[in-house]
């Protein structure tokens, strides 16, 4: 099923880190940000003057953000989880700085 968000809502697949890769994962990991790959992305906001501002992260992209935010979602038997641009914490722009692996 083919899914768009709207405004500037992001569909993410959580991921979560391995320990391949050299990074060592502290036993607080389950208490820190979680991890993603954007699946699916809306248009962006719309301001009442009619300014268009597009959402900034782009389908495929690794994405760290906070614990605690979004929604969860079920698309086609997966579940997914649904934020808004602003709970994002950042992008990885290096595919090797945290690999990652789907959750199950």
């Amino acid at each position: 099923m083919k899914f768009k968000p709207m405004q500037d809502r992001i569909l993410v697949r959580e991921m979560v880190p391995t320990s391949t890769g050299g990074v060592v994962l502290p036993d607080t990991v389950n208490q820190g940000p979680k991890f993603g790959v954007v699946i699916a992305v809306g248009d962006g906001s719309r301001f009442q003057s009619g300014i268009q501002v597009p959402v900034r992260v782009n389908e495929g992209q690794r994405v760290m953000f906070e614990r605690h935010c979004g929604v969860k979602i079920r698309i086609d038997a997966e579940e997914l989880l649904m934020l808004r641009e602003g709970e994002i914490m950042g992008v990885f722009e290096d595919d090797e700085a945290v690999p990652l692996h789907s959750v199950k």
